[in-house]
């Protein structure tokens, strides 16, 4: 028997606490400011909000592609906001959270205010195999997304991607997320 896939949504934007059983098809109703983008976004950045997408923009005659935190941010700077702060409900809370339980396991994004900067981890428990990640970080009043990561030999290296320095190696360095 198939259960549900279940959306849970904790101080993420708009929503205190909250969660949806999602169907096969789903219509979301409501009045403005109801949450209905918000369950959209969710859903569009839970599987990796730092994986690149197929959307992009050009800029000194080059195109750049955008991550999905990115493509995000750009809907929200129509509503003055500067950076990723607005992930957080409120503009205050100190962590968010989105999980998504499947039949065969969960995806999970936690976002943490620490200082500046969101601290973004991510799970994915499919099948009794949990992978983890973290060491991502959304500055707070910038478009910057900070990715931090070892390299071997222990080193340790810190690349900076803004909507306009793009590094495809590192996609290869970040295991991608996939919603089935």
């Amino acid at each position: 028997m198939f259960s549900m896939p279940r959306l849970i949504l904790d101080n993420f934007k708009g929503i205190v606490k909250g969660s949806i059983n999602l169907g096969r098809v789903n219509i979301l109703l409501g009045g403005n400011n109801s949450g209905k983008s918000t369950i959209l976004e969710s859903l569009f950045l839970i599987p990796n909000p730092i994986r690149f997408v197929p959307y992009s923009y050009q800029s000194d005659k080059k195109l750049h592609q955008f991550r999905a935190a990115e493509v995000i941010q750009e809907l929200h700077k129509t509503l003055d906001s500067k950076g990723f702060i607005f992930l957080l409900n409120n503009y205050r809370a100190k962590k968010a959270s989105v999980k998504l339980e499947l039949e065969k396991g969960a995806y999970s994004l936690f976002l943490h205010l620490i200082n500046d900067s969101i601290n973004v981890e991510l799970s994915k428990n499919i099948g009794g195999v949990t992978t983890y990640y973290k060491d991502v970080y959304l500055k707070k009043y910038s478009t910057d997304i900070v990715i931090r990561k070892s390299l071997p030999l222990k080193e340790e290296a810190t690349n900076v991607l803004s909507s306009k320095i793009i590094d495809m190696d590192l996609v290869a360095l970040i295991y991608p997320f996939s919603v089935y």
